[in-house]
């Protein structure tokens, strides 16, 4: 008869949890344009319409910008979906993730 209340070693599972947390970064270039950068932080990263302003404007002067800090699923997801936004309005904004 099995004893219940002992869990042997080789049953038991190391559970590590990332809590790091990832900067997805969106480049500035010459060819997308503003409107669309705009459309792209209000629709996926859910800002107002100054804010997107104001973020594209920082985008455009210094090359690129953290638009958003998350987990790295997450910040990989948001980088999928403007992908996906770039295949359905034939744009080329590059997003990129790394460890914040």
């Amino acid at each position: 008869m099995p004893n219940l209340g002992m869990i042997r070693e080789e049953e038991t599972k190391e559970i590590t949890i990332d809590d790091s947390f990832y900067n997805v970064i969106m480049h500035n270039d010459d060819v997308t344009p503003f409107d669309y950068v705009v459309l792209v932080l209000a629709q996926i990263f859910k800002y107002d319409l100054q804010q997107a302003v104001r973020i594209m404007y920082h985008i455009h002067e210094n090359g690129q910008g953290i638009v958003a800090t998350l987990s790295m699923e997450a910040a990989y997801k948001k980088m999928d979906e403007v992908e996906a936004m770039n295949e359905q309005y034939n744009q080329l904004l590059q997003t990129t993730v790394e460890e914040a």
